[in-house]
Formats: C-alpha cells, sequence, structure tokens
C-alpha cells in the first residue's frame, strides 16, 4: 500500500530514478506477504488439505489480480481522458468522444492517432501533443491512489473484521 501510495506521487516530469523508491517498496512487501500468506494458509488446515489451501490462495491471488488490473485500467483511462478533454477544453479544443479515444494513442504511437493529429492545424496538433503526456501521468496518479485507498480499506476490514474475530476467541 505505501509502494504503491509512492507510485501516485509522481509528477509530469518523473524519470526512472523517480520510480525506484515504490517500487522497491512494492517488491519487499510483495515478498514478505505473498510468503507468508501462502505459510499460513497451508498451516491452518489439516495436513491432508495443505494442497487445496495452497491451490485456493494462488487462485485467489491471481483472480484478484485480473479484477485489481481491470479496475485500476479502466479508472486510468477513464481519468486521463476526462483530464485530456479538460485541458483541451482550456486551449480551445473540442474533440468527439471518438476522437479522444484516439489521441489518446498518441502516446502508443498508433497511426490513427498520427492520422488524427495531421487533419488538425500545427499549432493544435502541438497542444494535444503537449496534453497526452500530462493525462496520461494524471491517470496513473489516479490510478495508484485508487489502488492505494483500496488496499487501505483491505486493511481496515482485515484489521477490524479478521483481527477482531481472532480477539474475540481468546
Amino acid at each position: 500500500m505505501t509502494g504503491v501510495f509512492l507510485l501516485s506521487r509522481i509528477e509530469a516530469d518523473f524519470t526512472y530514478l523517480s520510480l525506484v523508491p515504490g517500487m522497491c517498496v512494492i517488491g519487499l512487501g510483495l515478498g514478505l506477504f505473498l510468503s507468508s500468506n501462502v505459510a499460513a494458509a497451508v498451516a491452518s488446515f489439516d495436513p491432508s488439505r495443505s494442497s487445496l489451501a495452497g491451490g485456493l490462495v494462488l487462485m485467489f491471488q491471481i483472480a484478484g489480480g485480473a479484477l485489481g488490473l481491470g479496475i485500476t485500467t479502466a479508472y486510468f483511462v477513464a481519468s486521463s481522458r476526462v483530464e485530456l478533454k479538460s485541458e483541451l477544453a482550456r486551449e480551445g479544443i473540442n474533440l468527439s468522444s471518438g476522437q479522444l479515444e484516439t489521441v489518446q494513442g498518441v502516446l502508443s504511437g498508433a497511426e490513427s492517432a498520427k492520422a488524427l493529429l495531421s487533419s488538425f492545424g500545427r499549432e493544435a496538433a502541438s497542444t494535444i501533443m503537449e496534453a497526452v503526456p500530462d493525462a496520461f501521468v494524471s491517470g496513473i496518479t489516479d490510478g495508484f491512489m485508487l489502488d492505494t485507498l483500496l488496499g487501505l480499506a483491505g486493511f481496515l476490514v482485515a484489521l477490524f473484521y479478521v483481527a477482531g474475530r481472532l480477539r474475540m476467541r481468546k
């Protein structure tokens, strides 16, 4: 959660070096969590069912990762699109939804985005080229902030619901 929060703080002029602290914290956290998570799951079952526990943990990790990636990606795309549309509107450039979607392909070098840019004047195309990376970074920071909030919510559920039940058993 802390590593993802660090990644959500990047600025438009970020360098790869500025990503290192967040990536290191994420790697350390995942390394510590995943091994202890599997060990706790396997140890909590009868030895005859330990392989079932390990399989269930792995299944939920994969399914949760896919679901989380889908949610974060959808939020990233929506957030960056809103930012791009508002930034271009401030500059007096109003694009249709289809044009906006196509323009977002500028970063990946999509041919359709290049063709659309060539249909605008040189000044408008330059403005769009400057706005796309800013919208991209805005989407990334918003997506990582969403992940941070989801991680915090999960932590609170585990702390009060799971840990609370364990304390009540004593």
